[in-house]
């Protein structure tokens, strides 16, 4: 009896003290861990059940409601960070192996697991707030964060490959630590590093860097120049290739000319040729029929030949007089007569003919006699 009366005291002890009760709604991204305040005899402690985002709960009297967000957040260390939400402070300072100090802009990623049992062992070992989680995985990104860069030489830092494997190592080394409580490590972002330390008057000695910078805006003016040249040049090469293309046209036009008139030089020259060897074909024929001719004319018969185009020539001219004779060298003698003494002559000379006859013969029957 007595229990019973303790029990109904203490339960109206929680109702006129206005703890957390009624309905209670989680954000889109929150999950509700229970924590009842009762004697473990009377179940007190973490409750099995989560409420999920979203849902609507009653919280008795005796309950308190630990709200954990589980979207992306964020903790971010530099002075190019401070406009989020989650920057934290200024940058995060190691020292390279070989002694120099580094100031680090770091951004860290982390979300808060949606598990059950990992929402209740976070209350029951961690924290029971948002904050209090931010505040481990802020303590232990830079621990490890230092850790892992501490690893490089100055002239590392200066390798992109090198930073990024000294801070994918500091995110393994930070999951290695919290996965356990439930929180996981998204990714860590270098945004910058800058070689300077803190003063003991808390002033910065930036005079390392200064000298880097300059440095590097030397360097980024010799990058730029050296672009400009190759653009330069680029574009140098693209007016000569317009203008070798252009040249080749025109050699391509030439050579297509000189082909052209070369043919047709040939062509031209082979008709004159074939021209040529006609009419020498055709003297040839013509030389060796004189040469015949010249030849059938020099004996006798070439001679009557002769006698018989003269009488042909003389008779068409119709002359009142002419005589033929014989001169050395087988030559005619062509001279001028009377017709009328020609014939005469002709007469005789045949006449003579028959009196040389008759003589011969007469002899002839002497001698036979």
């Amino acid at each position: 009896m007595k229990i019973l009366k303790t029990s109904i005291l203490v339960l109206s002890l929680f109702v006129l003290s206005g703890c957390d009760a009624g309905f209670k709604q989680m954000g889109t991204t929150e999950y509700g861990v229970i924590f009842r305040n009762l004697p473990r005899t009377l179940g007190g402690g973490v409750a099995t059940d989560v409420i999920m985002p979203g849902e609507v709960a009653f919280i008795f009297p005796w309950d308190s409601v630990y709200r954990f967000d589980t979207s992306l957040q964020y903790i971010s260390w530099g002075h190019s960070s401070q406009k989020g939400n989650g920057h934290v402070g200024d940058y995060v300072y190691t020292r390279a192996s070989d002694g120099n100090e580094v100031g680090l802009a770091v951004t860290v990623q982390y979300r808060i697991s949606d598990k059950g049992e990992d929402l209740r062992r976070l209350v029951h070992l961690v924290a029971n707030a948002n904050d209090g989680i931010r505040i481990l995985v802020e303590t232990i990104a830079r621990a490890e964060i230092r850790t892992a860069m501490n690893e490089l030489k100055t002239s590392a830092f200066f390798d992109r490959n090198a930073r990024y494997s000294a801070i994918d190592k500091a995110k393994e080394m930070m999951n290695a630590q919290l996965a356990s409580e439930g929180l996981i490590v998204e990714k860590i972002l270098l945004e910058e590093h800058r070689f300077e330390r803190v003063l003991k008057d808390g002033s910065v000695d930036r005079s390392y860097q200064d000298k880097i910078d300059e440095t590097q805006k030397l360097g980024q003016d010799t990058e730029r120049e050296l672009l400009r040249i190759d653009t330069i040049r680029a574009q140098k090469g693209q007016e000569f290739n317009e203008v070798q293309a252009k040249v080749n046209r025109q050699v391509a036009e030439a050579e297509g000319y000189a082909k052209q008139s070369r043919s047709k030089g040939d062509s031209y020259l082979q008709e004159k040729a074939n021209i040529a060897q006609g009419i020498l074909a055709t003297g040839k024929a013509e030389v060796d029929g004189l040469k015949q001719r010249i030849a059938a004319l020099a004996g006798e018969g070439g001679r009557a030949l002769l006698k018989l185009e003269v009488a042909k020539n003389l008779a068409k001219e119709n002359p009142s007089f002419v005589t033929l004779g014989g001169s050395g060298g087988g030559a005619v003698d062509v001279r001028k007569m009377d017709t009328n003494e020609l014939l005469r002559q002709i007469g005789v000379a045949e006449a003579l003919k028959d009196d040389s006859k008759k003589v011969v013969t007469s002899g002839d029957v002497t001698k036979g006699k």
